[in-house]
């Protein structure tokens, strides 16, 4: 396959930004902020050809010819802001802020492709050496957001402070009845060791803070000219002079309305002995209500799936965070330690009229659900039929399993806990930091797992030396099916472990899914500053670092997670739970930097 397939290309990035600040009084300024973002792919997939061994041309198989493709991709994203902002004393206790502002984004998309799958002379790869129609697409897109914006705050003596904030924006996505939505918030903080001078005390309390905020927040969160049909050309055509087209198999709604957020939050943050002790407490409850999500139709309305309001749910958690700066200082070390720490919790409250549950994504044995009462999302999963004391029912002859038709419900996709530790030293000028990170409480479906039971390459597949063995905690029915009686395997063996594998096993998707909990060195990085004496003979160079960084460095799971990296799959990261066997494996990442200060 190495020899045979290749993809070959060059992506190039540009990023451009430009800022314009005027400084209209003493207490109003003006800015001006525009950025162009632009990403093209150049790539050419290509293939030479394979020719059947000698067991697939018995079989009637023949020659695949040589196929190549040419892709021209360009991304481009133009953002335009305008705001003024003022800042201005009315008196010595009272002082007022805010802004006003526009912001215009568009975002422009291009994928175009030209293939030829039947090449004349092998590894000459051009679209013109070819036989037959050539095969390509076009398709572009382009979508724009308008915004306006503006806040409001008061501040006393500092120590008080209340702001109120108002969005409106308006989407290309949506339809002119319901593209334009405004979303308000307001927050307020209050530092209690400034008002009430007898709680300050650096040697104990340095700083005290309670804040508080509401906020709403709109979205529309599909992709563009998903509101009408659109058509597209289906495979085989156009058949010689006959064209063709389809239409998507999504079917379109007009009437699709922005989602939104919902969110309150509470936190207290807190200073000690002088401010080497920091910790700050944050409780957050947001409502996601009038969720776009896709569902299944029935295939005899023209279409498989529609987009609709649906969905609701809440999401709430508490997030803390610890600073002690400097943990250690003697002498010249000095030992920095932070560490983070999120709890959170979910619960759909619905997803659509009719329904208890909506199947979010995944494959027919194991998939990710929206379930009402449920965390936001959970995993359901084949698994082998049982008996009431759970042990798995086998056939009293063959000793092999039966999947049970039905899916279970296994647990949440999402971490319920998140920990970040981030530990830092420095010594005349060596400097080392490390990033460690914990997700726990969360489920992952494996299906690489299913695809190495078939072609027997797992550890699975090894276990008793590839011989016949009886099924662990397995039971036999020794009465009939409408009163049975089950009682412990202990002797009838699995007639054939081949069959076994790449049938009862393969098709059970709860052989595949594990935890997905895992430690992970996430960064390390050391850093050394040049001594200014080697610096001191010329007059150019003020400062020189250099530094030596990895990222994504190592990874501890359970003994039960034999597969992957839970955080990895194909397309993302895997916040659906459900990964498969299209993946590359995950990277270390090793880098250095030079910073000159002149």
């Amino acid at each position: 396959a190495l020899d045979n397939w290749r993809k070959e290309g060059k992506r190039e990035d540009l990023l451009t930004n430009l800022d314009l600040n005027l400084k209209a009084t003493d207490w109003l300024n003006i800015t001006y902020r525009a950025g162009l973002t632009s990403k093209s792919i150049n790539e050419r997939n290509s293939s030479k050809g394979e020719l059947p061994t000698q067991g697939g041309l018995d079989r009637g198989f023949s020659l695949i010819q040589g196929a190549i493709q040419e892709r021209s991709y360009k991304n481009t994203r133009l953002s335009s802001e305008a705001f003024a902002t003022f800042n201005k004393a009315i008196n010595e206790d009272f002082k007022v802020n805010g802004n006003l502002g526009t912001y215009l984004r568009q975002n422009d998309i291009r994928d175009t492709r030209v293939g030829a799958s039947n090449l004349v002379v092998t590894e000459l790869f051009n679209v013109g050496n070819r036989t037959g129609e050539l095969s390509g697409t076009s398709p572009r897109s382009r979508s724009r957001l308008f915004s306006l914006y503006a806040s409001a705050g008061v501040g006393y003596k500092g120590w008080a402070n209340l702001e109120v904030t108002g969005r409106q924006d308006k989407t290309s996505l949506l339809g002119l009845n319901n593209n334009t939505f405004f979303y308000p918030g307001v927050s307020g903080s209050l530092v209690l060791t400034e008002a009430i001078g007898a709680l300050k005390n650096k040697n104990t309390v340095s700083y005290l803070k309670l804040r508080g905020a509401w906020n709403k927040t709109g979205n529309a969160d599909i992709n563009p000219y998903l509101l009408a049909a659109t058509f597209s050309q289906p495979l085989g055509f156009p058949f010689g002079s006959l064209p063709g087209y389809t239409a998507n198999n999504t079917t379109y709604d007009a009437n699709l309305e922005p989602e939104f957020i919902e969110t309150i939050e509470a936190g207290i943050e807190a200073g000690f002995l002088d401010g080497r002790i920091n910790l700050e407490a944050t409780y957050y409850n947001q409502n996601n209500d009038n969720q776009i999500i896709p569902i299944s139709v029935s295939s005899a309305t023209g279409y498989t799936s529609a987009n609709v309001n649906a969905a609701s749910f809440i999401n709430k958690g508490i997030e803390l965070d610890l600073k002690l700066t400097p943990l250690v200082k003697l002498g010249g070390v000095n030992i920095e330690f932070r560490a983070n720490a999120t709890l959170s919790d979910s619960e759909i409250k619905s997803v659509y009229e009719g329904l208890n549950e909506l199947a979010i994504g995944g494959f027919v044995a194991a998939g990710n659900f929206a379930i009402k009462g449920s965390p936001a999302f959970v995993i359901k999963a084949t698994d082998y039929l049982r008996d009431p004391q759970g042990r798995i029912i086998v056939n009293a002859t063959t000793g092999f399993p039966t999947t049970d038709p039905n899916t279970k419900t296994y647990g949440r996709t999402l971490p319920k806990w998140i920990l970040g530790l981030n530990p830092s030293a420095s010594w005349k000028g060596i400097s080392f930091s490390t990033l460690l990170e914990y997700k726990g409480g969360h489920y992952a479906y494996h299906g690489i797992g299913s695809d190495m039971a078939w072609t027997g390459v797992s550890a699975a597949t090894a276990q008793n030396n590839r011989e016949r063995f009886v099924m662990p905690n397995s039971s036999i029915n020794t009465g009939t099916a409408e009163a049975p009686v089950y009682v412990a395997n202990t002797s009838v063996a699995v007639s054939n472990t081949n069959d076994f594998f790449i049938g009862a096993f393969n098709n059970t998707a709860s052989n595949f899914l594990t935890s997905a909990a895992a430690w992970r060195l996430r960064e390390a990085s050391l850093g050394f500053a040049v001594p200014q004496r080697f610096l001191a003979k010329q007059g150019v160079i003020k400062g020189m670092n250099i530094a030596l960084t990895g990222r994504n460095l190592f990874l501890w799971v359970p003994k039960t997670n034999e597969f992957q990296d839970p955080d990895f799959n194909f397309t993302s990261e895997n916040t659906a739970g459900i990964s498969d066997s299209q993946i590359n494996p995950p990277t270390r990442i090793f880098g250095g930097n030079v910073t000159i200060t002149f």
